[in-house]
């Protein structure tokens, strides 16, 4: 996200041509710093009403790289791990296929649907408290899963026979003896929609926020200048 500042300098600043070699960058990269932070914080807080219960680690998204008085720029940014998929709901577009997904699709009994696509749960598998599934639930059974010959967990495409009958491929547990149940099941990814407006959001805090900001920074500078 980039987002330009425009405003008064000199009537923010005032005694500018006095302390323009010093005081003045110091005082502007502070105020972007100050400024970055409430973006930062902003951002952070619209996550619960723009995703589903974000967890600990989404929320944790957002850092920030301070300005320098060498380089008046302050950068607010998602970090590269949640990066991957808070850019879908930040951008729009279609999520791409996982590492794991496509892992799991070769383990897969040779049905053309399997692997083609995203994993998605079913009730039938332990959510956590962000209703999501833990990495570690995801290895265990991805690990057990064979070719559906034998085993507790199979991956790919039941027999279309009985209640199997139009299952999709997936990550299937075995109950009983000719029952079985769906954990996870193959879908097309689709395309999302924008959910968090960085843009807009970002850019009103810089409206009401940066002018305040390089005040108060102006001040401190006056204020501890030789």
């Amino acid at each position: 996200m980039q987002i330009s500042v425009e405003t008064n300098i000199r009537a923010i600043m005032p005694q500018l041509e006095r302390f323009t070699s010093r005081q003045a960058p110091f005082a502007i990269a502070k105020a972007l710093t100050a400024t970055a932070k409430q973006v930062q914080a902003g951002v952070t807080n619209a996550l619960p009403t723009s995703f589903d219960r974000p967890n600990a680690f989404t929320r944790r998204a957002f850092a920030i790289v301070p300005a320098r008085k060498e380089g008046l720029q302050a950068i607010v940014f998602a970090k590269d791990k949640q990066a991957k998929y808070l850019k879908f709901g930040v951008q729009g577009g279609g999520r791409r296929v996982k590492a794991f997904e496509k892992r799991v699709g070769a383990q897969g009994n040779g049905d053309e649907l399997a692997g083609t696509g995203k994993l998605v749960p079913t009730r039938n598998v332990k959510r956590d408290s962000s209703g999501g599934v833990s990495l570690a639930t995801i290895k265990r059974i991805t690990t057990l899963a064979n070719d559906g010959k034998t085993g507790r967990y199979f991956v790919g495409q039941p027999d279309g026979v009985g209640r199997s009958k139009g299952r999709g491929a997936g990550i299937y547990e075995r109950i009983s003896k000719g029952r079985m149940r769906a954990l996870m099941l193959f879908v097309e990814p689709k395309a999302y929609k924008t959910r968090l407006d960085m843009p807009r959001i970002g850019g009103a805090i810089v409206r009401d926020n940066f002018n305040t900001n390089l005040r108060a920074a102006w001040a401190t500078a006056l204020a501890t200048a030789r």
